[in-house]
């Protein structure tokens, strides 16, 4: 079994399975409603389009928000100039989203531009 590593640079929020009560039901809700391929990890990096990006290795956290910057385990990151605010329409669309897919809309005081490694 091969384990693989991708480091993100992101602005959103994450659920973590060990601080956010509705967890099992959101992740469950995004699994059904096969929302990782609507909101895949883009390639492409910046505030045009949501990804979701789920812990592959064991299910400890949810990432839904925009990738600014990502790294595989060989690569690294290169020099990534993070914004220091984003504008109200990326947050407007992130909000927008939220209120789409899940039905509540109260995020924009928690997102915040994060680092963090995805295992799978």
């Amino acid at each position: 079994m091969s384990v693989e590593k991708t480091d993100y640079v992101g602005y959103g929020i994450v659920f973590k399975k060990s601080t956010y009560d509705g967890f099992d039901d959101l992740y469950e809700q995004i699994v059904d409603g096969e929302l990782e391929e609507k909101y895949p990890i883009m390639k492409i990096h910046g505030t045009k389009n949501i990804s979701i990006i789920l812990d592959g290795m064991n299910g400890s956290y949810i990432f839904i928000g925009y990738v600014l910057a990502s790294a595989d385990e060989y690569e690294g990151f290169d020099f990534v100039r993070l914004p220091r605010e984003l504008d109200f329409k990326t947050k407007l669309g992130l909000t927008n989203m939220f209120l789409d897919e899940f039905g509540f809309s109260h995020i924009l005081g928690i997102c915040d531009i994060m680092v963090f490694s995805q295992w799978g």
